[in-house]
Parts: C-alpha cells; sequence; structure tokens
C-alpha cells in the first residue's frame, strides 16, 4: 500500500504497520530505483517498506540486526508540522552528518527545490544505525 497522511500521525510517525521493536533482517539498495527494508516484527510476521526512485540515501552507524524504535515519513503535502529535532535529525542522516549548522538548512532548501514532491522517510533504530530516504514515493505493507 502507499504510504499517505493517514498512515501518520501528528509528528510524522509510521502508524498501523507495527514497526517498533521490529528488527531489520534484509535491505536491498538499487540505485535511483529502490530501498527496501524488510523488517521481522515481534509477532514473527514480516513488514516491507519500500522506497521508490530515491534521489538520496543517508545510512550511518549501521550495525547487524538493528531494532526499530521509530519510523517516520514527512508528505510534501502533508499538513503535519514534524517535531523539528527529529525532522533535522533525519536530514544529517540523509546527509550522513557532513553538513550541518547554516549549511544544513542551504543543503536542504536545495535538495528541496529539486525533488519538491519527495517524500522523506526516517528510520530510528534503539541500536544498529539509522536510515534516511529522500524518495518519490514510499509504500509499505
Amino acid at each position: 500500500m502507499q504510504i499517505t497522511a493517514a498512515h501518520l500521525d501528528a509528528f510524522g510517525r509510521l502508524t498501523g504497520l507495527r514497526l517498533h521493536d521490529s528488527e531489520l533482517i534484509e535491505l536491498a539498495f538499487v540505485a535511483g530505483r529502490s530501498l527496501t527494508l524488510k523488517l521481522r516484527r515481534v509477532d514473527g510476521t514480516i513488514a516491507t517498506l519500500q522506497a521508490l526512485d530515491p534521489a538520496r540515501v543517508g545510512i550511518i552507524e549501521f550495525q547487524a540486526n538493528p531494532i526499530v524504535a521509530n519510523a517516520y515519513a514527512w508528505l510534501p503535502t502533508s499538513s503535519t508540522e514534524p517535531h523539528p529535532s527529529t525532522c533535522i535529525r533525519a536530514w544529517r542522516t540523509l546527509f550522513g552528518r557532513t553538513v550541518d549548522g547554516p549549511h544544513l538548512e542551504e543543503a536542504i532548501t536545495a535538495l528541496r527545490s529539486k525533488h519538491p514532491r519527495a517524500i522523506l522517510f526516517h528510520c530510528e533504530c534503539s541500536y544498529g544505525g539509522e536510515i534516511a530516504v529522500l524518495c518519490e514515493s514510499l509504500e509499505g505493507e
């Protein structure tokens, strides 16, 4: 299913997919086409998230078997205002923490102007790293 504003809470947190405490069991990246995450939920079922047409991907501090704390998506058409610290954390992950301060805002503006309809997705792990992607479409099941 396509992720829409109906699948997000007021802070941009993905709801309904039961991702909290899921273990990342597969990560697949095809440049310019997709980033796919397969997660084993606490009940043993499998969830899949797929970011299509990624414009930029950031993965930091990755370790084997990361456990998901929260997953967020900020849609360009969403009326929800993202929690500032969470959203900034997502952008820093996307840029690999190489851009900060006033340069971060400039980099965000430049990337957003190139991809005005893109979705910012952020997977925050309790341990094991963080993943962020700016993509045209986000699907989950």
